[in-house]
């Protein structure tokens, strides 16, 4: 209907500028026979002949979608068209018209349609066309009707056949025919009249070589057509005597190209000689061949490059001896040039990153694939802005023709003929298939929201936010294909299968939901904590998945931002035997539902975060290129892969290499181990990503408080850093330093890395006063400065535990007897140690007794300032506690020494340690060490005498 009042429009405004016109004879409107293979397409007009005056054209042409859908419709000569195409009912609505004054005649093509062979068979291609001239009288006109073979089985493979002479036209016998293309190869040998024939060739492209030992090889290439035969006959000339360097065949096997490089020349071609790979022009590696090769011998290399196709296909060529360094008989056959259509069409550019957003919008920018630049809220993107999937092609094992949108993804494996993709929908499905809660596998798996909660013990349906497989990809597809197997209906019948699967494949299933459970006021769970499918446990809360400073988690911080997607590594958990299940959370990245903004650091809900450690994409750079007319389109479903784009940032900070999620607004850091944080002192090393466009770095420190300037960390010439060098092998130390600001060559520093646990920078505090500071990473690319979008807390800590009395006893060098040695209470046994110390970062003590005669000392237990002890009764995490008075700590005897002590001075030494991680940096290849501060000891004396 919506078609049809826009029509009456466009009729409507051209009443005026049409002439009347009357047929001498009924026009004809046809469309053209066609054929193509499977998943490739061909090109066919509409014609209209003999009209008269004509100002307006509607076609409706009807095809069979389980043989041919439409991919495009282009404009005839007639006018530019507009067209409808509904590949889901199989029919394409085609209009247009034109201004001028008298209507057209004659005869032209209309529109060119480009049909996708999708099926087997053959689709009658049926035409309905309504022609008008300007005051909407009916053209008479008839219809004449096409078809669409789409060769299969044995009509699918096609012959080439010919001679093979030479010079003189007489027959070469035993001369080798090789074909070789994308569909396939093949290859013969001429008999006695130089007569070859290769069959069962899939239809497509093909370059076919004949060679014969003496003679220079001819290639040609021929289209193979299914059920036809070819000729093609070849005159070989003699060869000069020497090497003769050809590129065979190209092809891709996943997203490495690979190439055939020949010696079809009459003398060896020496090893020393480079291969390059250009892709669309651009020149992206090269190989260097190391082997001699024989006359007519030929080798399958690849170039160990990564090739990321650029949606449907790429231009490649790959040319030999691109240096001449050899010296051939023909130097004009080098090079080899075809296109090779991406592994899974659109779905390569999901490997890396793919994503959905929270709302639909058009695209300015690239058109997708199917010319419908309608982006909605349910389709699969990729990087550099591509529809990997519509939401229609995810859910085509359902059987489903609707848009659902998309709330959860994870793109597990797109190397399966169908990419194996996980995700959930927001809408259920129409025939009760599924529901939006449910996890849902582009293979067919069902897995209902009961038996993802199975292990919370709910059975209601909360929702699915979010979700990402931990594990082996293989065994992640065969826990999938078991639930296909399982069903839908047995699984929500005994939910408790789905944990009992996981553990058996040792795989696991994170997620979040819509909903909170069991109520809002008594939560189990809230929708913005990422959740295990395998242990009901939470995996991470709200409030450790944000930094310290965010006010997220309940009750806590007051604030549940939610969780709208999340990704992660697929490396499995640990598991403590202490504690038991420990996930990986370092690596997880996610969006929430709600946004933020302070001082400190801000976010959206459609920015990329990682745990603990602020934004590392901003929605912008994920959806700019769309050129939507709208900013921040959110963010529904995220999917990163593990060589996902590289983001420049700090990631360690200190002696230990502690993760900067686990260092706190306060500048500590918590080490899971011990109960406590950790401030930093002496070096602080810092480690990090420095991607490959970034031309210079640094890493500068602010005071948190106060005016300050900001300054560059820098490590000089003069402090004598060497690390190893991969020019030499790795065997040369070099010097490795900063300028006077801190500015590392970045260049440099990724040469170095192959052979250096290379840090960013070390951070030498010793000059600095004890407090809290801010760190970031400055970079440079393109000639501009750049900083990382969150700044990181440092404390430091040079100032060790400070003694302000010690005692044992009733006082110092007082002689004691073994009735002294016996007291005994709650803590110990004999001489009562006493002591008055403060830190601020103080964490433990421990005693010791030794004498003048006994060559060891006797260790008492070390005690932490958080024991539940009578030891540790007068600690706090500051030191002993009430401040400014002495308190007992614990008691000391002789007789731990020996079991008859003899008369002499004795020793009781109390040693004091704080929390702090302690940096070294040395100047050796090593670079950084470290290590928690060493204890401060101070004793004091007192005799025995039996």
């Amino acid at each position: 209907m919506k078609w049809k009042l826009i029509a009456g429009i466009l009729v409507f405004a051209i009443v005026l500028t049409c002439a009347p016109s009357v047929a001498a004879e009924p026009a004809v409107v046809s469309i053209g026979d066609a054929s193509a293979p499977l998943e490739k397409t061909a090109t066919v007009p509409i014609t209209i002949e003999n009209v008269e005056g004509m100002c307006t054209v509607a076609v409706e042409l009807y095809y069979n979608n389980s043989v041919v859908i439409v991919e495009s419709v282009k404009d005839g000569n007639f006018s530019s068209v507009t067209a409808e195409i509904d590949n889901d009912n199989g029919v394409v609505r085609i209009d247009a018209f034109t201004v001028v004054a008298q209507g057209v005649s004659g005869s032209f093509v209309f529109a060119e349609v480009t049909f996708k062979a999708v099926g087997c068979g053959e689709s009658e291609l049926a035409l309905e066309a309504y022609l008008q001239n300007y005051d909407n009288r009916s053209i008479e006109c008839q219809v004449t009707a096409g078809t669409f073979r789409v060769p299969c089985g044995d009509d699918y493979a096609g012959c080439i056949e010919g001679l093979v002479m030479d010079e003189s036209g007489s027959p070469l016998k035993e001369a080798s025919v090789v074909a070789k293309g994308r569909p396939g190869s093949g290859e013969d040998e001429t008999d006695e009249e130089g007569y070859y024939e290769i069959c069962d060739l899939k239809a497509g492209t093909y370059n076919v070589t004949a060679s014969m030992q003496g003679y220079t090889p001819q290639t040609a290439e021929a289209e193979v057509i299914a059920g036809e035969r070819l000729r093609y006959d070849f005159e070989l000339l003699p060869a000069l005597r020497r090497p003769d360097l050809v590129i065979g065949a190209v092809w891709n096997e996943g997203d490495r190209i690979y190439y055939t490089l020949e010696n079809a020349g009459g003398v060896i071609a020496p090893a020393g000689h480079d291969t390059a790979l250009y892709i669309n022009g651009d020149q992206v590696s090269s190989k260097m061949a190391v082997t001699d090769l024989e006359p007519g011998d030929s080798i399958d290399l690849d170039f160990g490059y990564r090739w990321v196709c650029t949606p449907p296909a790429d231009n490649v060529m790959v040319c030999a001896d691109i240096e001449n360094i050899v010296q051939e008989s023909n130097e004009d056959n080098n090079c080899l040039e075809t296109v090779l259509y991406c592994p899974h069409g659109s779905m390569d550019a999901c490997r890396d990153i793919a994503f959905s957003t929270e709302v639909d919008f058009i695209t300015h920018g690239p058109a997708p694939p199917d010319g419908n630049p309608i982006i909605s809220d349910g389709d699969l993107l990729g990087a550099n802005c591509v529809v990997c999937a519509r939401n229609h092609e995810l859910l085509n094992t359902f059987q489903c023709r609707y848009d659902l949108g998309l709330d959860a993804v994870d793109v597990i494996d797109i190397e399966y003929e169908v990419p194996l993709v996980a995700f959930s929908t927001e809408l259920d499905h129409p025939e009760g298939i599924f529901t939006a809660g449910d996890l849902l596998s582009t293979h067919g798996a069902v897995i209902p929201n009961s038996a993802l909660l199975a292990k919370f013990d709910i059975r209601v349906d909360l929702g699915l936010d979010a979700v990402h497989f931990i594990g082996e990809m293989d065994r992640i597809a065969g826990v999938l294909s078991k639930a296909q197997d399982i069903g839908r209906t047995e699984l929500v019948e005994a939910p408790g299968i789905l944990p009992e699967l996981l553990q058996e494949h040792e795989i696991d299933i994170w997620f979040s939901t819509e909903g909170t459970a069991p109520t809002p006021d008594s939560p189990g769970f809230l929708d913005g904590d990422l959740l295990s499918v395998k242990t009901g446990m939470i995996v991470a809360s709200n409030g450790v998945l944000l930094p310290i400073y965010v006010p997220a988690g309940i009750p806590d911080r007051g604030v549940d931002f939610g969780l709208d997607a999340v990704t992660a590594e697929r490396a499995l958990p640990v598991v403590d035997p202490n504690s038991g299940y420990v996930p990986d959370r370092k690596a997880i990245i996610f969006s929430t539902e709600i946004l933020y903004n302070s001082e400190v650091f801000n976010f959206t809900d459609g920015d990329v975060i990682r745990l603990g450690d602020g934004v590392v994409r901003r929605n912008g750079d994920l959806v700019n290129c769309f050129e939507p007319m709208a900013l921040e389109l959110g963010l529904d479903a995220l999917s990163v892969g593990t060589t996902s784009a590289c983001v420049n940032r700090i990631t360690n900070i200190g002696g230990l290499q502690t993760a900067v999620a686990d260092i706190g607004i306060d500048g500590r850091a918590d080490l899971w181990y011990p109960q406590t944080d950790h401030p930093f002192g002496r070096n602080i090393p810092f480690w990090g990503n420095i991607c490959d466009d970034v031309t210079r770095f640094r890493v500068v420190y602010k005071a948190d408080s106060g005016p300050g300037n900001e300054t560059g960390i820098d490590v000089q010439s003069g402090c004598g850093w060497m690390v190893k060098d991969p020019m030499t092998g790795c065997a040369t130390d070099v010097p490795w330093f900063s300028d006077s600001d801190g500015w590392y060559d970045a260049v440099r520093y990724r040469e170095l890395l192959p052979c250096n646990p290379l840090i960013l920078t070390n951070w030498n505090t010793l000059i600095m006063e004890d407090g809290l500071y801010r760190v970031w990473l400055e970079y440079e690319r393109g000639g501009i400065v750049e900083r990382e979008p969150v700044d990181h807390f440092v404390r430091v800590d040079n100032t060790p535990p400070e003694f302000e009395n010690l005692s044992v006893g009733i006082g110092i060098c007082t002689t004691y007897g073994s009735t002294d040695m016996s007291v005994t209470d709650a803590l110990g046994t004999g001489l009562m140690v006493s002591a008055q110390f403060n830190d601020t970062h103080f964490w433990k003590y421990r005693l010791r007794i030794g004498g003048d005669s006994y060559p060891t000392f006797h260790y008492y237990d070390v005690i932490n300032y958080y024991d539940a002890r009578p030891e540790a009764a007068n600690l706090s995490e500051t030191g002993t506690t009430p401040n400014g008075s002495i308190v007992d700590l614990h008691r000391i005897t002789v007789f731990d020494l020996a079991a008859d002590p003899v008369e002499c001075a004795y020793s009781a030494n109390l040693l004091l340690w704080d929390r702090t991680i302690i940096g070294a940096f040395y100047t050796d290849p090593y670079g950084v060490g470290g290590h928690f501060r060493s204890h401060v000891v101070r004793p004091i004396h007192f005799k025995y005498t039996p």
